[in-house]
């Protein structure tokens, strides 16, 4: 996505939270990970989506592989707004750095989440447009052969979970 139409996106996820687009949570100067015991303190996850609204995404991916390294969610603490917000932005920055895998994960978290549809409305279809296209375009081999490869066929399950319109899920299976 270029520059102008992902901020236009970012516009939309903060609709109603006022002007300075804030995450709920507040995150301070606090250190990402709690120097006693290595848990994320509760403003690394608002820290790390502060950094992907506002065009630090190399910032918020750095914050981010602190965590996966450790096998930690940062986002845990997060209001559940904020963190659908968080899978939403971290999916879209991770896309665009080629990160197709984590991209994918992230996005069909967020669209199995009970919560999304409430948050995003007729948003989340382009949402699962954006997962059905990494899934098939970019985690599926150009021609996989579903006998012997079964990370494509779990691909195609994962897509089809998500609740794509019958005409999507056609072309799918």
């Amino acid at each position: 996505a270029s520059g102008s139409a992902s901020a236009g996106r970012h516009e939309f996820y903060w609709a109603g939270r006022g002007a300075s687009g804030t995450p709920t949570g507040a995150w301070g100067t606090e250190p990402p990970l709690s120097p006693d015991d290595d848990i994320p303190n509760p403003g690394t996850g608002a820290r790390i989506l502060w950094c992907l609204m506002n065009q630090r995404g190399e910032e918020a991916l750095d914050i981010y592989g602190q965590f996966t390294a450790r096998g930690q969610s940062p986002f845990a603490r997060l209001d559940p707004r904020d963190r659908l917000d968080a899978r939403l932005c971290l999916g879209e920055e991770l896309e665009r750095h080629g990160r197709h895998h984590e991209a994918f994960d992230h996005l069909e978290a967020l669209c199995l989440d009970p919560q999304a549809p409430r948050r995003y409305g007729g948003f989340l279809d382009e949402v699962k447009d954006r997962l059905r296209r990494i899934g098939l375009e970019k985690l599926i081999p150009a021609r996989p052969d579903p006998r012997t490869d079964t990370e494509t066929v779990t691909t195609y399950r994962r897509v089809l979970a998500t609740g794509l319109p019958r005409r999507e899920a056609a072309h799918v299976t």
